[in-house]
C-alpha cells in the first residue's frame, strides 16, 4: 500500500517534469510575445542570447555578401574584393547596432528602424496584430525549437530559432531571407 503511493507520486512528478520539458519552448514563445506586445525590452532581453544571435546574423549576412560578390568578382577587378571586405565590416557594425533588446522588439513589431512612436493606428507602446500570429512552431531536435513565420506573396519566410539553455530556452538565431 505504501509502495504504491510512492510509485504513484514518482510517476506524477515524472509526468510533470516531462510536461514542462515539452511545453517550455511554447512558454518562452508566449513570454516573448508578451514582451513584444508591451514593448518591454528588458523582459525580451532575458529570453534572447544576444552574443550568439549577433554572431549568427553576422555569419548569414557575410555569407550573403560573399555569395553576391563572388558572382561579380573577376580577376581584373580588385576593387570588388575590397568592396566585399568593406561590406562585411559595415554589416558587422550594423548588426551590433541593431541587434539590441529595443531593435529586436521593433523588428518583431514590424516597425521600421528610425521610426519613432507606435505603429500608426495603435496606442502608444502597443503593437497592431499579434506577434507570431501565423507562425508554425516545432522541435527540430531536443535542444532546438523553430518558429517559422510564413511570408506573404512578396516576402519569404523568417525563421526564429530557440536553443535550450539549462531548463529554459533563448532566442539564438533568426534565419532571414537575404
Amino acid at each position: 500500500m505504501k509502495n504504491s503511493k510512492i510509485i504513484t507520486a514518482v510517476v506524477a512528478v515524472l509526468v510533470v517534469i516531462l510536461g514542462y520539458i515539452f511545453a517550455s519552448p511554447y512558454i518562452t514563445v508566449n513570454q516573448i510575445k508578451a514582451a513584444v506586445k508591451s514593448s518591454d525590452a528588458e523582459a525580451l532581453a532575458e529570453r534572447v542570447d544576444f552574443p550568439v544571435l549577433r554572431q549568427n546574423l553576422k555569419d548569414q549576412l557575410n555569407a550573403s555578401i560573399m555569395t553576391n560578390m563572388s558572382e561579380e568578382i573577376d580577376e581584373d577587378n580588385q576593387f570588388a574584393a575590397f568592396g566585399a571586405a568593406l561590406g562585411g565590416m559595415m554589416a558587422e557594425r550594423m548588426i551590433d547596432a541593431l541587434v539590441t533588446p529595443a531593435g529586436i522588439t521593433r523588428m518583431m513589431q514590424n516597425r521600421q528602424f528610425g521610426q519613432e512612436g507606435a505603429a500608426e493606428g495603435s496606442s502608444a507602446g502597443q503593437v497592431e496584430g499579434e506577434p507570431f500570429a501565423d507562425a508554425v512552431m516545432s522541435y527540430e531536435s531536443f535542444n532546438r525549437f523553430v518558429i517559422i513565420l510564413p511570408g506573404s506573396e512578396s516576402e519569404q519566410e523568417v525563421k526564429y530559432v530557440l536553443s535550450r539553455k539549462g531548463i529554459g530556452w533563448k532566442l539564438s538565431d533568426m534565419v532571414l531571407p537575404l
